[in-house]
Formats: C-alpha cells, structure tokens, sequence
C-alpha cells in the first residue's frame, strides 16, 4: 500500500524555507519512514514560536499519535535570524516525553503557544 502524498511533483515540500536538516537528522529519521511526513508537518507548523538561543543547541519532544505511537525527541539550534537547524532525532520512551512536558519543551507546549498567541492579537484599528 502507498502512502498518500500531500503534495504534487515539482511543487516543494512544506518544510523548504522553513526548517534545515542536519544529516544525522535526516539519517536519523530514515528510519522512522511511516512517521516522517508528521513529524515534519508538526515541526513546520512551530518554527516560529522555538526559542532562539545563539549557538546553544536545544531539545523538545512530540508524539505520533495512533495505534502505535512513536515518542521522539529533536535536537536543534535556533539562532536569530537563520532558520531553524535541526541536529538529531531519536525515539524516547513515554516516561522521557512526559518528563520533557513538564519541562514545556514540547512540540505540544508550542503549538499551545502558537494558539494563545493567535487568540490574543491586539484587534484594536
């Protein structure tokens, strides 16, 4: 069975101009083939709500929800005007993602942010 395509030849994947990868994050992510295309949907819809720290790599967690959910945390580095820079990715246990929430380093803790701050814009003209 082929997986859907969610967009067509000659167009360019949503992630372009968006987000860099690393080659360890993208040798990492081969593997996990039947999840990437989420993953990288999440990751695309929260560049501009990470935390920008010069030079500092960072870390954060999400989840593939479904029958069989994969729990995975990201390396990255975001610095001040340059796209975001994705190092590693590897599979974690719940116990580490829960961990991370706590932490809110979380896509989810992202996305969050991204709807409150979309919710609270200034409407006054």
């Amino acid at each position: 069975m082929d997986s859907e395509q969610k967009y067509t030849e000659g167009d360019e994947h949503p992630i372009v101009g968006r987000l860099e990868m690393d080659g360890w994050f993208f040798e990492a992510l081969s593997d996990f083939t039947d999840y990437a295309d989420d993953i990288l949907t999440q990751l695309v819809s929260v560049t501009d709500y990470l935390p920008i720290e010069d030079r500092w790599a960072q870390q954060m967690v999400g989840v593939v929800k479904g029958k069989s959910p994969l729990f995975f945390r990201i390396e990255f580095l975001n610095t001040a005007g340059e796209l975001p820079l994705l190092l590693d990715f590897e599979s974690i246990d719940s116990d580490t993602y829960l961990d991370y929430i706590n932490l809110d380093k979380s896509i989810q803790f992202y996305l969050n942010k991204k709807k409150y701050d979309n919710t609270n814009t200034d409407t006054d003209s």
